[in-house]
């Protein structure tokens, strides 16, 4: 392919192109959506125009529920896509145009990491263009990425555009993708020139070709020294930003010096998406807190303020809390006089629960009319089959035969479930008591790398654990109400002998947050008086899961063998002993 002489490498036309599919290989494998965009003259530095279509599949293709989570798409996306000939039409008819412009019969294409896109383009020229010469001259902007950014710790898309200063969506679409190539390619070519002094595309195909340029193997983060050298060996918040000032995570720790010299230090090993958000982070900036427990409480709050796209919990997301009524048969995004129970996370337990009374009203194991989707949050086609359930449900019901004996009711399966926790917690003490030989727990976690098989015993264990897990969560949110109205002292890992921190909690949220003498009592929090009913009102996502990590820390502490004191009322000093044990049932 030769292009103009004197036509420099930002002023020739190229196709943008992303192909979205099932898996990498495009034998057994669909795609399921194409981008692509025109880059040229008069493009440089503005957005570019992104054209992208989802394809209609065959209908013998299966979309893996981890695709369409990750990509955000859906059956009728897909139903009301084009037939891949028509969009290949598409494509091609944009690469005839590129051609035109730049004067040859080869268009430039970009991609990043081409190794995934190159075999599909192949094939559908195989199928649609009746085969012969390709038309395509790929340029890859991971290969340059290697090349030019030899030190970053990744080099994927999501991590180059992100050095770069680009947000790329979390949704793994061919739109979003296509946008966040198009602006790598118009980046990086002043970088090109200036670094490398490759004008043109001829320039650049050359540079890709010289083999016997070496590539660093070694790591570099892109954050300057300085930037996190002076950073305080006290307690607080992190944030870490993207080149163009984006919040990428939120952290928090006891010590933000030592915390933040991890991420850098040579011999730490870290999971792949940290690695990408570290070759993003150019920056950061920090809050201080008088402890960790006030940065943990803060760090969920900020969280769902700024949505950073590497933090992995605490997010808003589609998560909230709702009220049921006292039977659990409804709920609401509020509490009223009618939703009185509360609060917890929204999901489907409670049905389970009804559903698992409708087939324990009788004394036969008839499940001939029903559905078995009492394993929640698992899709069909991984619950158990209908014999396993039927004898499943058959081993429940004789195990607590005592109980089903009567009317079944939805407290009687609770009553079940606190049971069922009791039994666990009594198998954990003596667990933890045995100090088990590295030899059994070789083979305990042999056992969990086993292959996933339902078996009856295992359907009965399932249905102990919804009645186990429901019975948590309405004992967990009376907690909660409990200890939005609250005060808690306790002694510093490293302070002085004679202060403690003090911390009261006012309407689920920190009123006061101070250190005192070691001698005062911890004070009756203000709004001890407050019913139920009015606590619950005060309560949203925010408050739940700042209760949750109020919650974890007070773990902590006792684990730590803290001085510790809870206060709910005049009456409610609970010491960290009483405190222990109490913890283990919510």
């Amino acid at each position: 392919m030769m292009y103009k002489v004197t036509q420099s490498i930002k002023d020739t036309h190229v196709l943008i192109l992303d192909i979205q599919a099932t898996g990498a290989d495009p034998g057994v494998n669909h795609i399921l959506e194409i981008g692509w965009s025109t880059i040229g003259t008069g493009c440089n530095g503005s957005a570019p125009r992104i054209r992208s279509s989802c394809v209609k599949l065959p209908d013998d293709a299966e979309v893996s529920r981890r695709v369409l989570k990750i990509t955000g798409l859906s059956d009728d996306d897909f139903e009301n896509g084009l037939r891949l000939p028509a969009v290949w039409k598409r494509v091609m008819r944009s690469a005839k145009n590129i051609n035109k412009t730049n004067g040859t019969d080869t268009c430039p294409l970009v991609i990043h990491y081409s190794r995934f896109e190159e075999p599909y383009l192949r094939l559908l020229h195989e199928q649609y263009n009746g085969g012969g010469l390709f038309p395509f001259r790929i340029v890859c902007t991971h290969e340059i990425s290697k090349r030019l950014f030899p030190e970053l710790p990744r080099k994927g898309l999501r991590a180059i555009a992100g050095y770069l200063g680009y947000s790329t969506d979390q949704m793994r679409r061919a739109s979003h993708h296509t946008a966040a190539t198009a602006f790598i390619w118009q980046t990086i070519i002043p970088v090109l020139k200036k670094t490398y002094d490759i004008r043109s595309m001829e320039d650049l195909i050359a540079w890709m070709a010289d083999t016997g340029r070496s590539i660093s193997k070694s790591r570099a983060y892109p954050m300057k020294d300085a930037q996190r050298k002076n950073i305080p060996a006290r307690p607080g918040i992190y944030r870490m930003r993207r080149l163009n000032g984006d919040v990428l995570y939120v952290g928090k720790a006891a010590s933000l010096k030592q915390r933040v010299r991890s991420y850098f230090q040579k011999k730490t090993g870290h999971a792949e998406h940290i690695l990408e958000m570290l070759s993003q982070a150019q920056d950061l900036d920090y809050t201080l807190t008088l402890s960790t427990l006030e940065a943990a409480m803060l760090e969920s709050d900020m969280i769902k303020a700024l949505s950073p796209p590497y933090n992995m919990s605490l997010k808003q997301g589609s998560r909230d809390v709702c009220f049921y009524t006292q039977g659990l048969d409804a709920c609401n995004s509020g509490p009223t006089r009618k939703y009185c129970t509360g609060p917890v996370p929204s999901n489907d337990l409670f049905d389970c629960l009804h559903y698992l009374k409708s087939l324990l009203k009788t004394e036969k194991t008839d499940i001939s009319s029903a559905e078995s989707f009492l394993v929640p949050g698992l899709p069909a086609e991984y619950q158990p089959d209908h014999d396993t359930f039927a004898e499943g449900l058959a081993i429940f019901r004789d195990t607590y035969k005592t109980y089903l004996s009567g009317d079944v009711e939805i407290s009687t399966l609770l009553h079940i479930g606190a049971l069922v926790w009791r039994e666990k917690l009594k198998n954990r003490e003596e667990e933890e008591a045995a100090d088990l030989s590295d030899e059994e727990s070789d083979k305990e976690e042999d056992n969990r790398e086993e292959q996933f098989v339902w078996t009856p015993e295992r359907t009965a264990k399932a249905l102990e654990s919804v009645l186990s897990r429901s019975s948590f969560l309405l004992r967990r949110a009376r907690w909660f109400c409990m200890l939005s109205e609250s005060s808690i002292s306790w002694k510093p890992g490293n302070g002085s002998s004679s202060e403690k921190m003090l911390m009261i909690i006012h309407n689920g949220t920190i009123k006061k947050h101070a250190s005192v003498p070691v001698h005062q009592a911890t004070p009756v929090p203000p709004g001890y008086c407050k019913g139920f009913p009015v606590r619950r009102r005060n309560f949203n996502l925010a408050v739940y899961d700042r209760m949750r990590v109020l919650t974890t820390e007070i773990r902590r502490l006792i684990k730590e063998d803290r001085l510790l004191e809870l206060c709910l009322g005049p009456q409610g000093r609970i010491k960290k002993d009483s405190l222990s044990r109490f913890l283990r049932w919510v």
